[in-house]
């Protein structure tokens, strides 16, 4: 849920956008700008609307994911040092891990949390991140 402050700097954004595509639409009508700096301006506030939405939903899956990880992260920690293996030449080799990890998440996560199809990596790459966070010992980047 938001807070009254969230809403009010939201509302705020919004406006700001609104102005400013106004302000750059008469820019064009009065011949300031030409048509493809009009555009590249349109094109740069798509990408950061698009940036706030793509952040949003991370750190929405986040937290609905987070409840299912936690109880299994000391175990997803033993398997990520028993499965990765380094050679004699320093080469990491993941993919023993990379297979475990898809497993939990299609056994233990996909079910319980709906993400978008054109997101479908996303609840891998968020439980890859709560374990490597856990094993250094940081704060996971959700409440």
């Amino acid at each position: 849920m938001l807070t009254a402050e969230e809403i009010a700097n939201k509302k705020l954004a919004i406006k700001n956008r609104i102005e400013g595509l106004k302000r750059d639409k008469q820019e064009l009508a009065e011949g300031i700008i030409d048509q493809s700096e009009f555009e590249y301006r349109q094109s740069k506030v798509v990408q950061k609307m698009t940036k706030e939405e793509g952040d949003r939903l991370v750190l929405t899956l986040s937290e609905q994911i987070y409840p299912w990880v936690r109880p299994h992260l000391d175990k997803l920690l033993l398997k990520k040092k028993q499965l990765v293996r380094v050679d004699d030449y320093g080469n990491a080799d993941w993919s023993l891990f990379v297979k475990e990890l898809n497993y939990f998440v299609d056994k233990n996560i996909r079910p319980k949390v709906i993400v978008p199809y054109d997101k479908d990596n996303l609840p891998f790459e968020i439980v890859a991140d709560l374990i490597f966070a856990y094993e250094n010992n940081t704060p996971p980047k959700v409440k």
